[in-house]
């Protein structure tokens, strides 16, 4: 499914690609160390629901890494998605944390191809002195989740 205003039950990756098409990302000012840009769901009312339906997406089938990546005590555990060399996550007042009603902004930073390597430190390409270093894995990204490694599909 490609329109994000039609019905949402069967929200994938091609009505993902949809709504980031759709809506406007902002350089976020206020974190020039931590490089990303973010949607908010107030900014467009009437794309709520697949504001909500992009952050069930990148729960359902997202990796969970720590932020800020290798911290002794990251302040959040957040689902991370990968779509066309984007990382996106949600969040609200207490991280990805409760129910997708509640999520506020989606945010997204350049992954830079480097994705499955970065992803496995719980970092993106701006984050990481490991810029460098190619991508090896072609479909699949390492996480460590609540359930022990996995891997992750990147879109």
């Amino acid at each position: 499914m490609t329109d994000v205003d039609g019905p949402l039950a069967d929200f994938g990756v091609d009505a993902a690609r949809a709504y980031i098409a759709t809506v406007r990302w902002n350089f976020a000012k206020t974190m020039p160390d931590w490089p990303h840009e973010y949607t908010v769901k107030d900014w467009q009312p009437e794309l709520s629901f697949a504001f909500e339906a992009f952050c069930r997406l990148i729960k359902a089938e997202g990796f969970v890494a720590p932020w800020p990546p290798a911290s002794a005590r990251p302040i959040y555990r957040n689902h991370y998605l990968v779509i066309d060399g984007w990382k996106y996550w949600a969040m609200g007042t207490n991280g990805d944390l409760g129910p997708v009603e509640d999520l506020t902004v989606i945010n997204r930073a350049d992954s830079y191809g480097a994705v499955p390597v970065m992803a496995f430190l719980g970092a993106c390409r701006s984050w990481s002195p490991l810029a460098h270093v190619p991508c090896v894995w072609s479909n699949a990204v390492p996480s460590r989740s609540r359930r022990g490694p996995e891997w992750h599909r990147t879109f």
